[in-house]
Parts: C-alpha cells; structure tokens; sequence
C-alpha cells in the first residue's frame, strides 16, 4: 500500500487509538473527502470515514469556507482558559495564605 512505504502513518504500540501525522492530513485534504469515501481509505489507513470528515470540516474552517471558529484561535482560546484557571488558583491560594498570617499577627 502507498500510504505505508512512504511512511505517513506513525503507529503507536499499545495505544487505543494511531496517531496520524501532519503530512497525512495534508495528503488526504489534497484530495477531497469523496475520494476517500469512494475508494474506502479510512480502513485502509486504520482511521474512520468520520475522523477524514472531521479533518476536511477542520481545514474548512480555518480556509473561511465554513463557519465556525479556526484553529489557531481554538488555540489561542484553550490557553488564555488555561492561564485563567491557574490565575484562579493562585488568587484563591493567596487569599488562603493571607487569611491565615493575619490570624498569626494577632
């Protein structure tokens, strides 16, 4: 099989699921999700139609064909909720530290 020789598909031993690389999603966007659909790939790369699906809707979005939110502000997004949830608890572990050498002056 092509797909195999050239080395696209990185395989994890004892994993639930493969991870598939960068150039493989490029690969199969090139080509359009139909031709995939129609010559049966997803089970030949080990993925779902769904998850090929997923990828087109993904490279969609981020072209402005459809709409929706891009990756790169997914991105940007996930960590500014992350920094915020960790500012949360330091806030809260300051006030705690706070609370506790005031009782400690009296």
């Amino acid at each position: 099989m092509m797909i195999k020789k050239i080395g696209i598909v990185a395989n994890i031993a004892k994993e639930k699921s493969p991870v598939y690389t960068a150039a493989l999603r490029e690969w199969i966007l090139k080509r359009g999700l139909e031709v995939y659909l129609e010559e049966g790939i997803a089970a030949k790369i080990g993925c779902s139609a769904h998850t090929l699906n997923e990828w087109v809707k993904k490279a969609e979005v981020d072209a402005g064909k459809r709409a929706g939110l891009p990756s790169d502000m997914a991105e940007k997004m996930k960590a500014l909720e992350r920094e915020n949830r960790e500012l949360r608890l330091e806030k809260e572990f300051l006030g705690k530290a706070a609370a506790y050498f005031a009782r400690e002056s009296r």
